[in-house]
């Protein structure tokens, strides 16, 4: 059961990397159309999988 834990905050403690990258880039872009928004999140995430 402690692995499950660990592997959880693993997991959680990603995520959330990954989502303060994109709104990061996000409020850095305001003027930026949602479709460039979308493709630079899908890029931070494609990016963020490679590392692993």
């Amino acid at each position: 059961m402690p692995n499950t834990i660990a592997s959880a905050k693993i997991g959680d403690d990603a995520a959330s990397a990954v989502e303060q990258r994109v709104l990061g880039w996000c409020r850095s872009h305001e003027g930026a159309p949602v479709a460039e928004k979308r493709e630079a999140a899908k890029l931070i995430m494609e990016g963020c999988a490679r590392l692993k």
